[in-house]
């Protein structure tokens, strides 16, 4: 109570923190000798611990040091561009949504699989930020987004990013009969967007697996 008499008519209340300007109340209403009802603008207040001060009439006031907390807005995904990408080394982004500020992170998530962490994190404007994911030996599949706010809880969008294996590009054949009987041979080459594991199987013309000439880990 800011006196042995409790709240008064005609108190006043404002919060106070060390380096900033006070953050005085409006439409104060005492309710009681006990409570007070009041609206604080907090737009755009720093973040952290405030000091909640009634004063009464009289002069006396009372003081809840760290009584009260001032966060951010928590943030919120609505989309990202692009929203798939082949593991490769690198992918930039854009996330869509609100409540974006100075000091986001970003993650890519997925159940079992060690985080993806945003690189180059630049927030644009509230609604827009982009980074870069290093996606070099990623797993392949649909992927959680996580936007971390300082001060605020975090937002996730759900397999929101589809990491894709790395895809054959091309593939050429040279000297389409293979008759090893009569010394021909036919020379097959492939180019991949991005290392990755590779499997080379031969089929005949009528569809029939005749064997794997390669299964593994290939650079592009």
């Amino acid at each position: 109570r800011s006196s042995d008499l409790g709240f008064q008519i005609g108190a006043t209340v404002k919060l106070t923190k060390s380096g900033e300007f006070d953050i005085d109340a409006t439409d104060v209403n005492v309710a009681s000798t006990l409570k007070i009802t009041c609206t604080l603008p907090l737009i755009g207040a720093t973040t952290g611990l405030w000091n909640v001060v009634v004063t009464n009439p009289d002069g006396q006031s009372g003081t809840f040091s760290n009584g009260f907390t001032v966060t951010l807005p928590g943030p919120n995904i609505t989309s990202i561009e692009p929203s798939s990408s082949f593991a490769q080394n690198l992918v930039s982004i854009v996330v869509n949504g609100a409540n974006f500020y100075s000091g986001a992170t970003v993650k890519l998530e997925k159940t079992g699989q060690a985080d993806i962490n945003g690189t180059s994190v630049n927030v644009i404007n509230t609604n827009k930020l982009t980074c870069d994911f290093n996606l070099l030996g990623a797993i392949s599949g649909q992927w959680d987004i996580t936007v971390t706010v300082p001060g605020s809880s975090p937002a996730q969008l759900l397999n929101a990013f589809t990491i894709m294996a790395p895809s054959v590009d091309n593939m050429k054949i040279y000297q389409g009969i293979f008759d090893p009987a009569q010394g021909k041979k036919s020379y097959i080459t492939t180019k991949i967007s991005s290392p990755g594991k590779v499997t080379v199987k031969v089929y005949d013309s009528m569809g029939r697996f005749i064997r794997t000439l390669f299964e593994g880990d290939r650079n592009a």
